[in-house]
């Protein structure tokens, strides 16, 4: 399989990018027509948003301090870690969305915690994790190929939880991790990027440059992987965010883009072990 699949994967990609540009997908004005969302996420929620990373870091550095683990950590309780960090970033998460949408007549909804019409969901759903995975993995091992060309070594993992995940020794610890990959880190990360961070950019920049708000909200996606994932895989990932941003935009729900988010991850984690 690591022999063949790329032969596949590449011209699979150059056929979706052309049946996209083909249909207009990525077009200036694709987005018109689009009703603004009315969330009540605005600008200053954006620096709301980062101080809701530091909270978490910081909550999550006292509970394990209260428990007495220190450095080096074990793989249990790294994966125990993880799950925490995830969770005590969540709650001042919760804490803003509460703030901001209590009270408020379709805030939650306006914000994307809504359904749309489910065929067209699914149809979008399912087109833009094809496409995703597709152009990922042709960046992937296009550049990966260009830097075994040039003498980088060949990078065995392209993010640090999928070697945790693959090293893990017990099942409840390689349980954890799955759990943190492809259920609570593309909640979190949907609705904070997608969610918070490109509704509050739209609140800046205004509704008529929604490409201009994908654009830097993948951006910001890509920079917080910087230094747990492998360098050739930033690119991909950056890709990636600009096919959610796209999506989240398209329907108006964050639903779309958290199914495509765990459905890439679990299916990232998958092709891990197929080709190990």
């Amino acid at each position: 399989m690591k022999d063949w699949l790329p032969w596949i994967v590449l011209p699979a990609a150059v056929v979706a990018v052309a049946v996209v540009i083909a249909r207009g997908l990525v077009r200036r004005d694709c987005f018109s027509g689009l009703a603004d969302r009315d969330a009540g996420i605005i600008a200053i929620d954006l620096l709301f948003t980062m101080c809701c990373f530091v909270l978490g870091g910081l909550l999550t550095q006292v509970i394990l301090g209260a428990t007495g683990w220190t450095k080096p950590l074990s793989q249990g309780q790294h994966a125990s870690a993880v799950l925490l960090g995830q969770m005590a970033m969540g709650v001042p998460i919760v804490v803003l969305l509460w703030f901001r949408f209590n009270g408020r007549d379709g805030g939650w909804r306006g914000f994307g915690f809504n359904v749309g019409p489910w065929p067209l969901v699914l149809r979008q759903t399912a087109g833009a994790l094809v496409f995703g995975m597709l152009v990922v993995l042709a960046i992937n091992y296009a550049i990966v190929w260009i830097g075994e060309l040039r003498g980088y070594p060949k990078p065995p993992d392209g993010h640090a939880l999928l070697k945790s995940i693959r090293d893990a020794a017990e099942p409840m610890t390689r349980y954890k991790l799955l759990i943190s990959a492809v259920v609570v880190a593309p909640i979190l990360e949907e609705v904070i990027y997608r969610g918070l961070v490109q509704t509050s950019l739209l609140d800046i920049v205004g509704p008529k440059r929604r490409w201009t708000v994908i654009l830097i909200t993948a951006t910001l996606f890509t920079s917080v992987h910087i230094g747990i994932a492998q360098w050739q895989t930033l690119p991909g990932l950056m890709i990636f965010g600009v096919v959610l941003g796209w999506l989240y935009e398209k329907t108006g729900s964050l639903l779309p883009s958290i199914l495509t988010h765990m459905a890439f991850n679990a299916a990232m984690i998958s092709l891990m072990f197929l080709m190990t």
